[in-house]
């Protein structure tokens, strides 16, 4: 017995890190099969649930890491080569676009008004969004490429490969559906609306361009407004977190109301 788990190691240290990795998830996954066995008998329903939870999620990390380890060795390659260096380069530019549309149209849900008018919180945005633009661009990229290695291109054949047989196709499967699954939560937790990052994106607006103090009448103690153009203002009011916009009323006398008030100041002397 002893003998049989020397050669094993020995055999398991010639193995690639990707597979070793696929090994102790598939270890794992064996202690499960064997303490919920033993659970059937001693422990009720409740707790083999338990069991089944605590080996689980373990199991599906172990595997998402081997599926990323076993992939990265050919993406890894690519960086090296000058075309794909000039289509990341691309590929950034395409991104920044996005990440910037996406700013605007953020600005133009919230304030209800053309985000040219926002040229700062637009600028802030735009750097905000890469991580959420990057990681779209991104998932697509690694689906098509992974579909695609997965496929059409065999994987490369080590000194020493385990026979996992179908089993790995299935450790794949898990570790690939967990690197999209939390790809989407990620992405969704962007696009909610009440998240802390759509809130922070708020009070970049709020803060970069609407200020409290304005020569209008009809901004009042509590609003701040932002200047649009031909006399317009954007103003937000606090309490209704509402915005509106208005000519701003400023407190002058325009030619004609000067003359008017000339003449009704010289009628009364």
């Amino acid at each position: 017995m002893i003998q049989k788990v020397v050669v094993f190691y020995k055999e398991f240290k010639e193995y690639s890190r990707a597979d070793q990795i696929y090994g102790l998830g598939f270890g794992l996954l064996i202690l499960y099969f064997i303490v919920a066995s033993v659970a059937i008998l001693f422990f009720s329903q409740h707790d083999i649930t338990g069991i089944a939870e605590f080996f689980s999620m373990p199991s599906i990390y172990i595997f998402t890491l081997a599926v990323l380890v076993e992939y990265w060795a050919p993406v890894k390659s690519l960086f090296n080569k000058k075309w794909f260096k000039w289509l990341i380069g691309g590929v950034a530019v395409l991104v920044y676009k996005y990440s910037e549309i996406h700013a605007n149209l953020f600005i133009n849900d919230f304030v209800e008004n053309d985000p040219s008018y926002f040229s700062t919180a637009s600028s802030i945005l735009t750097v905000l969004y890469l991580p959420y633009s990057w990681l779209v661009v991104i998932s697509l990229i690694l689906s098509i490429f992974i579909f695609v290695h997965w496929v059409f291109i065999p994987n490369s054949k080590n000194t020493k490969t385990p026979t996992y047989g179908n089993g790995k196709y299935f450790a794949r499967f898990l570790g690939l559906f967990w690197v999209f699954l939390t790809f989407s939560q990620v992405k969704a937790h962007f696009e909610n609306g009440e998240s802390f990052y759509s809130d922070l994106t708020k009070v970049v607006i709020l803060q970069s361009e609407y200020f409290g103090k304005s020569h209008c009448r009809n901004v009042t103690k509590i609003e701040h407004s932002a200047y649009l153009d031909r006399g317009y203002i954007s103003i937000y009011n606090p309490k209704t977190d509402k915005f509106r916009t208005e000519l701003c009323d400023i407190n002058i006398l325009l030619p004609d109301e000067h003359n008017k008030a000339l003449t009704v100041l010289l009628i009364w002397n």
